[in-house]
C-alpha cells in the first residue's frame, strides 16, 4: 500500500546514523567535508589593535578642532610596518606612521590616511579632524576567541579553511564518508560504452547515482548490472551490502511480471519499511531494512529514478555522511507559463528558478526521457487534486542536489 512521501522519509531517517568513523585530517584535506565536531577559534583576530590603511596614528584629541585653515602639526616619533611591534608609547602631541595590518601603538585611537594629510621632513600637518577609534581594528573584530569557525554536520568550505589557519589549526575532525552500492537491475541493460547489441540499452542511472554520491560526500560503489532474478538480485545486494553502508538499486520495483525485487527482500531476510509512494511520478520505490543497513529500490526510468533520488536518497545519504540538515528546503515561487495536466496524485516537476519565478523546461515530455531535468535547479510540488498551473501561480519548489 501506497505511504505518503513525509512517512517514507521518516521510516528510512528514524534510524539512520552517520556511519560513526571519524578521520582527523589536515586542514587542506577537509574542503567539502562534513565536520566530525565544532572547531572554535582560540584567540581573537588580530590578536592586537590593528590599523586598516596606510597612514598615521594619532590620539583623536590632538585634532578635535583641525582644519585646512587653523591645520594642526605633529611630530612623528616612529614608524611601524606589518610585523613589527611598536617600540614607543604615544604621548599627546605626537604622531606615528604606520601600515595597513601593522599594531597601533597605546596611546593612538583612530587612525588617518596618508592621503589627506600633509607630509613634512619630520611631521605631519592634519587638517581634518577625527573621532575616537574611527579607521581603527580592535582586537578578536575579525574572530573573537571562542567563535564557532566550522559547526560539525557542516561541509567544510574555504572560508572556514581560511579563518581555522589563521588561528594556526592545521586538522580538523571530519566523518569518514559512507560507502554507497549501486545496483542497477534489468535484463535489457547493457554494462559499458561498447556498441550495444540488439534489444540492449546503456545503463545510465549507475552513472548519474555514482555522480550525485560524490557530490554528496559519499564514495560510490557500482555492481554490474543484475538480470531480473530474485536469486541473483539477492546475491548482487548481499556482495554490496558486505562492503557498503546502504544500497541503492534502480529498476525491478514496480508490479509486472519481471519485477523481483521485493522477492530479493525476501530472499535477503530483509524488513519492508514501505512499498510504494502517493508520488507522481516515481511512486514504485521500495525502501528495506537489513540489520542496520538500508536498501532503497528505485524504479529504473530516468526521471523518475532522477526524482525520488532527489526526495529519498539524498537525505538518507546525507544522514549516513553525518550532515546535520538533510531535508531539502522549500519556498514558494510565481509559476510562468502553462501546465494543464491534473494532479490526481501529488507530482513533482523539474523546474528552474531564479529569484522569485519558476520556469519548466521546454522538454517537459514524460518519465522514461534523460533529458527532461537538464539544466533544471528544483522541483515544483504539486499537491493531489490540483487542477494544472496557470501562469502566475503562486507554487511550492523544492531545491535539490546537483542542479545547475
Amino acid at each position: 500500500m501506497s505511504i505518503e512521501l513525509e512517512q517514507a522519509r521518516q521510516l528510512l531517517l528514524a534510524e539512520a546514523a552517520p556511519c560513526g568513523e571519524v578521520e582527523t585530517l589536515p586542514l587542506l584535506e577537509t574542503v567539502g567535508r562534513i565536520a566530525a565536531a565544532d572547531a572554535a577559534a582560540t584567540m581573537d583576530a588580530p590578536p592586537f589593535p590593528r590599523s586598516p590603511l596606510d597612514g598615521y596614528a594619532v590620539y583623536h584629541g590632538d585634532i578635535t578642532h583641525a582644519t585646512v585653515e587653523i591645520p594642526v602639526t605633529l611630530p612623528i616619533t616612529e614608524t611601524i610596518y606589518a610585523g613589527d611591534m611598536p617600540k614607543l608609547k604615544l604621548n599627546p602631541g605626537q604622531t606615528v606612521k604606520i601600515a595597513t595590518g601593522a599594531p597601533i601603538p597605546e596611546g593612538a585611537d583612530c587612525v588617518i590616511k596618508q592621503e589627506i594629510v600633509t607630509i613634512l621632513p619630520d611631521s605631519v600637518r592634519f587638517s581634518t579632524p577625527h573621532k575616537a577609534y574611527q579607521n581603527y581594528c580592535f582586537p578578536g573584530e575579525d574572530v573573537a576567541a571562542g567563535d564557532l569557525l566550522a559547526l560539525s554536520g557542516m561541509p567544510v568550505n574555504p572560508v572556514a579553511i581560511n579563518a581555522l589557519a589563521g588561528q594556526g589549526i592545521s586538522s580538523l575532525k571530519v566523518y569518514r564518508k559512507p560507502r554507497i552500492g549501486i545496483l542497477s537491475t534489468g535484463s535489457e541493460l547493457f554494462s559499458g560504452y561498447d556498441t550495444l547489441t540488439p534489444g540492449k540499452i546503456y545503463d545510465s542511472n549507475s552513472s548519474f547515482f555514482a555522480s550525485m554520491m560524490t557530490a554528496l560526500n559519499a564514495v560510490p560503489v557500482l555492481a554490474a548490472p543484475c538480470s531480473d532474478e530474485p536469486g541473483k538480485l539477492a546475491e548482487a545486494i548481499d556482495t554490496l551490502l558486505a562492503n557498503c553502508d546502504a544500497v541503492i538499486t534502480t529498476g525491478g520495483v514496480s508490479v509486472g511480471a519481471r519485477d523481483y525485487l521485493p522477492q530479493a527482500g525476501d530472499v535477503l531476510g530483509a524488513k519492508s519499511l514501505f512499498h510504494g509512494l502517493c508520488i507522481k511520478p516515481g511512486g514504485a520505490v521500495l525502501g528495506l531494512k537489513r540489520e542496520e543497513k538500508y536498501i532503497l529500490c528505485l524504479s529504473g526510468n530516468p526521471l523518475s529514478a532522477f526524482i525520488t533520488f532527489q526526495l529519498l536518497a539524498v537525505p538518507l545519504i546525507k544522514r549516513l555522511a553525518g550532515y546535520s540538515q538533510v531535508i531539502p528546503g522549500s519556498y514558494q515561487a510565481r509559476f510562468h507559463g502553462s501546465f494543464p495536466k491534473a494532479a490526481e496524485r501529488r507530482r513533482f516537476l523539474p523546474a528552474i528558478v531564479s529569484g522569485g519565478d519558476v520556469y519548466l523546461p521546454d522538454n517537459t515530455r514524460g518519465t522514461g526521457r534523460h533529458t527532461t531535468a537538464i539544466n533544471c535547479n528544483c522541483l515544483i510540488d504539486m499537491p493531489a487534486g490540483t487542477k494544472g498551473l496557470a501562469d502566475a501561480d503562486i507554487v511550492e519548489v523544492i531545491g535539490y542536489e546537483g542542479g545547475f
